[in-house]
């Protein structure tokens, strides 16, 4: 049983990764996923994950199907959201990393220029 229950952990995981919605909505539907493959193994009490793989089949055929059944403008709409959040925080990063480097260069041009390119070492001689 631990074999399968690897398998339809990674076979739930995969589902959710394909379902272009929500956590609040992934989380419903793979409620209701898990809910139907547990009452297929009820049923079913000697099925294997392949059996269970095909009687529901492959896990972006489930996301395609409830994708499918979502209105379009609305999916569309869920779609622009989540590229702008991505826009926003790639563009927040590229900002930050820019300013890192503009601090780390000004600080060793200016640390080159206060000590004229060349590094003075005071030797002190204790006897």
């Amino acid at each position: 049983m631990g074999n399968l229950d690897t398998s339809l952990k990674r076979y739930y995981r995969s589902i959710r990764k394909d379902l272009p919605c929500s956590y609040k909505m992934k989380k419903t539907i793979m409620q209701q996923i898990q809910e139907s493959v547990g009452l297929f193994l009820e049923q079913n009490p000697n099925a294997d994950f392949d059996e269970v793989k095909l009687h529901f089949g492959e896990p972006q055929t489930i996301a395609l199907s409830y994708i499918e059944d979502q209105d379009a403008p609305e999916l569309l709409r869920k779609m622009r959201i989540k590229r702008k959040v991505i826009v926003i925080v790639v563009g927040t990063m590229a900002l930050i990393v820019a300013i890192w480097l503009t601090v780390a260069v000004w600080g060793i041009i200016d640390a080159n220029q206060t000590t004229d390119g060349h590094i003075n070492d005071t030797i002190i001689v204790v006897k």
